[in-house]
């Protein structure tokens, strides 16, 4: 940015901000957008259409015998009669005929959960310094605590590196005293978006229960096509033993396998890259709705809350109309990439001493987390301008090169101070629900495991929830940032609130934040030396 010079903003409305306020530019593109890389959205919702149809074919074709081989049938080589079901609850389990009994408490866990979301974003947003405080000393003490036990229990070489382990993250937390200020200040900020647009959470809540209702039933037909096939005989079967069946070494093999009809395979696998593409498409609705409605919020006039009326309902549209193809191919290149991922990581395990193989699946990993990083801020360029996905990308990557900020400040103590106090919160709440449900089962005999089994589920679904949440904030907190580079490279200050905090993040040499004689307040032109 050395020697470049800004283009001064203007009074007059661009074209496309029809909703903007007189006399005020947005950045934000309010107006009626072409339709964006609509081949993408016709190629997924082919594949989609394609993944139903085929799941219906099988679900009609499926073979109607197929629950009824159990063990005995497919060991015998004449079929034997065939044996009932086996339930899933036995007679003799008597912790899970107690929890049947007890669905109240499992209920009662799992809805205080999003309770407690909302108590945490809440906490999160009127004592942010509290929360980060909070969760930095418990990342100390947990170990401090774990090594004392340990000590105490003779386990004294065990409990030096647990105590080691808390002394670091000490120094460490010590040091990063600056960011971690920061980092409360950052979450200050998304704290006060979210505030100001309650509505995302409810829209989020919505879009999770509409994955899941697209989800699930393309998750039933996909494993409905397993049961498209027949029993054969066992290929590996080299002799028999009077009713068993022995392979060439002697060996005991199932008389009989299951073999599927050849095209169920193929179609499992393009099924489940479907599925995920469809869950990778709803999280990019869900970011570019956000971006939308934050980014909106961000350049409304200040003061001025009419300007932000129905912003959701406006990005949501924009969403599922003009620039779902968009969304489609962004959603496809996080698809490939969670593959990659996926492949990469099996590699890995299963070459543990092949360092070669290590190496180049380590490098594919970390390329990767690079282009899942600039495909996210492609689709905030895209929801904030109305671009294509390729210019939004090449202009998010030209963005980021000129404004990238200290990595650690702002990708990574928020999110970590966000999960692990939502680890804290989560483990208050299976403790409390633990303690609740022993007092009430105490009486039974399995009344204790009972409990922790309720303690143990209320303590997941309270993290499944709070990472609901979380991710909105992480979400708010990067649109938040990008807008505030988009100010930069304008020139301009939209939130001078906002702006002193993102100026505390070391960054590149930029020139200073000058008041203009009308009030307004602008960077001025960066000098080279």
């Amino acid at each position: 940015m050395d020697g470049e010079m800004y283009e001064p903003l203007t009074d007059e409305k661009s074209e496309g901000d029809v909703h903007a306020a007189p006399g005020h530019t947005s950045r934000y593109n309010y107006g009626t957008r072409k339709c964006r890389d609509s081949l993408w959205s016709l190629v997924f919702l082919a594949c989609f259409a394609f993944c139903v149809v085929g799941g219906l074919y099988g679900f009609v074709n499926r073979n109607p015998n197929y629950y009824k081989y159990d063990k005995d049938y497919v060991n015998d080589i004449k079929h034997c009669p065939l044996k009932g079901e086996r339930s899933l609850l036995e007679e003799d389990d008597e912790v899970g005929i107690l929890i049947v009994r007890s669905w109240w408490l499992v209920f009662g866990g799992i809805a205080g959960s999003f309770f407690m979301g909302l108590a945490y974003l809440t906490l999160f947003r009127k004592y942010a310094h509290f929360m980060v405080s909070l969760t930095v000393n418990f990342q100390i003490a947990l170990p401090a605590v774990v090594g004392v036990g340990l000590l105490f229990s003779g386990a004294a070489l065990p409990a030096l590196g647990m105590l080691l382990v808390a002394c670091l993250f000490a120094v460490v937390f010590y040091l990063f005293r600056t960011q971690l200020d920061l980092c409360t200040k950052l979450l200050a900020v998304t704290s006060t978006a979210l505030k100001d647009n309650p509505g995302m959470i409810l829209f989020v809540v919505l879009l999770k229960l509409a994955l899941l209702l697209i989800s699930i039933p393309l998750l039933v037909l996909l494993a409905v096509s397993f049961q498209n096939g027949a029993l054969v005989h066992n290929p590996a079967i080299a002799k028999f033993k009077g009713s068993e069946c022995l392979d060439s070494n002697g060996a005991e093999l199932t008389c009989c396998i299951f073999e599927n009809d050849s095209w169920v395979l193929p179609y499992v696998a393009l099924s489940a890259f479907v599925l995920l593409w469809t869950l990778k498409l709803g999280f990019e609705i869900r970011l570019f709705t956000i971006t939308g409605c934050v980014s909106q919020w961000y350049f409304a006039p200040y003061g001025d809350m009419q300007a932000t009326k129905g912003s959701l309902v406006c990005s949501f549209r924009q969403a599922v109309g003009p620039q779902f193809g968009s969304l489609c191919l962004g959603s496809l290149v996080l698809t490939v990439v969670q593959v990659i991922q996926q492949l990469a990581e099996q590699v890995k395990n299963g070459n543990s001493g092949n360092f070669i193989s290590y190496l180049i699946s380590s490098f594919a990993s970390c390329v990767m987390e690079i282009v899942k990083f600039f495909t996210r801020f492609a689709t905030v360029r895209l929801a904030i301008t109305g671009e294509s996905f390729y210019t939004a990308a090449h202009e998010a990557y030209d963005m980021l090169t000129r404004n990238l900020m200290s990595a650690y400040s702002v990708w990574w103590i928020p999110p970590m101070v966000l999960r692990m106090a939502a680890f804290v919160t989560s483990a208050l709440w299976g403790i409390l629900c633990f303690f609740i449900s022993w007092g009430v089962l105490a009486p039974e005999k399995e009344g204790m495991s009972a409990a922790a089994i309720v303690g143990i589920v209320s303590f997941i679904s309270s993290m499944v929830v709070l990472a609901f949440f979380i991710t909105i904030m992480i979400n708010i907190v990067e649109v938040v940032y990008f807008c505030y580079a988009m100010d930069k490279d304008a020139c301009a200050v939209t939130h001078p609130e906002i702006h002193e905090v993102y100026m505390l993040i070391p960054q590149k040499n930029e020139g200073a934040a000058v008041e203009q004689p009308g009030g307004n307040v602008s960077y001025g032109v960066p000098q080279a030396f």
